[in-house]
C-alpha cells in the first residue's frame, strides 16, 4: 500500500487536480469505461484504446477538464496492465517493484513521461489512443534491470567444431564447400504446439540445460533497441525476414522453462548447428531471434 500510494504521487505530480466539487459535477457524465490493450510484439509498442461514454453534451470549460481526468483513468488502466507484464520467467513488474527500489523509480518516471496518441470528443463520449514504447530510448526495457552481456559465447576454432560439415575431408586436408557449417543469419524457435508465454526478456536453453540465448549475452544499447526477440504466429509473417533475414535456422522449441513459462529449449543437434560458425554466433548478439507462437497465444 505504501508503494501503491508512493507510485501515484510521482506519478501525478505533473497532472492539473481537479477540485473535488467539479469532481464530482464531472462523474455524472461517465456511465461506464471500455479499454483494450493489446502488445505488438514486432513494433514492441503496448496499444490502449479506450471509449468513455457520456450521458449529455459537456461544455468547453468542463471537456477540458474532463480531458484531463481521462488521461489520469487512461494511464491508471496502463499502469494495473504493466504491473502483471513478464519480465522473464521468474518475475513480473510488480515482483521488481517489490524488491528493486531503484526501478520502482525509474518505473515510476516511465510512467509519467507517457502522453496519449490522440484524445477525440464524440457526441455520445471521449475517444482515446495511447501507443506506449517498450523498447528505444523511452521504452520500459531500458528501464528494466537486467543481466546485459554478462556472459561471452565461446567462439570455436575450425578443428574444435562439432557438426556434421566438419566430419570429412579432402586428401590434402581442405573441408568440402558442401560440408562446411552453415552461417545462419538468425534463429526461428517454432513453439506453436507450446503453451509459452510472451515476456520481455525470455532465454533459450539447450537439451541439457546450457543457457545459449538472453539478456546475459546482448549488449544493453542491442537489446533495447532492438527488443530481445520478436514473436509472430505466422511464418509469413514479414518480422520473419525483417529481423532473420533470408538463410536462419529453424528449430522446433521441446519444452517450456520457468515459473511463468516464458523460456524455451531446443535440441542439441541444433545447438550444435547454430555454434557451428562464429558468424552465426555473432548473428545472435544482434538480436536476431523470433518465437512462433500459436495464434491464439496470450499476452502477458
Amino acid at each position: 500500500m505504501i508503494r501503491y500510494l508512493y507510485l501515484s504521487a510521482i506519478f501525478f505530480s505533473s497532472v492539473v487536480f481537479i477540485f473535488q466539487s467539479e469532481a464530482l459535477k464531472l462523474s455524472q457524465y461517465i456511465t461506464s469505461e471500455n479499454y483494450k490493450i493489446d502488445v505488438d510484439w514486432n513494433r514492441y509498442n503496448l496499444n490502449i484504446k479506450g471509449f468513455i461514454p457520456m450521458e449529455e453534451e459537456m461544455v468547453g470549460l468542463e471537456r477540458k477538464q474532463l480531458r484531463t481526468n481521462t488521461k489520469e483513468k487512461i494511464l491508471s488502466q496502463a499502469t494495473s496492465f504493466f504491473e502483471d507484464f513478464n519480465v522473464d520467467s521468474d518475475n513480473k513488474i510488480r515482483d521488481l517493484l517489490k524488491v528493486n527500489r531503484t526501478f520502482s523509480m525509474e518505473y515510476s518516471l516511465f510512467l509519467e513521461d507517457l502522453r496519449i496518441s490522440s484524445l477525440f470528443f464524440k457526441h455520445n463520449g471521449i475517444e482515446t489512443n495511447m501507443s506506449i514504447p517498450l523498447r528505444g530510448e523511452r521504452g520500459l526495457l531500458k528501464r528494466i534491470p537486467l543481466p546485459w552481456g554478462e556472459e561471452e559465447y565461446n567462439i570455436l576454432k575450425e578443428e574444435q567444431y562439432i557438426g556434421e560439415g566438419y566430419s570429412q575431408k579432402k586428401a590434402n586436408g581442405e573441408f568440402f564447400r558442401s560440408l562446411a557449417p552453415v552461417n545462419y543469419s538468425g534463429l526461428l524457435v517454432n513453439a506453436s504446439d507450446l503453451n509459452v508465454k510472451k515476456a520481455l526478456a525470455p532465454r533459450i536453453y539447450s537439451q541439457d540445460g546450457r543457457l545459449i540465448y538472453g539478456p546475459e549475452f546482448i549488449s544493453r544499447v542491442a537489446g533495447t533497441q532492438r527488443g530481445i526477440v520478436s514473436y509472430v504466429s505466422s511464418f509469413n509473417d514479414r518480422e520473419v525476414l525483417n529481423r532473420l533475414g533470408k538463410n536462419y535456422l529453424l528449430t522446433s522449441a521441446l519444452a517450456t522453462r520457468g515459473k511463468f513459462r516464458t523460456d524455451l529449449v531446443i535440441s542439441l543437434e541444433d545447438t550444435a548447428r547454430l555454434f557451428d560458425s562464429s558468424i552465426s554466433a555473432t548473428n545472435l548478439l544482434k538480436c536476431r531471434v523470433v518465437i512462433l507462437t500459436s495464434a491464439g497465444s496470450a499476452n502477458p
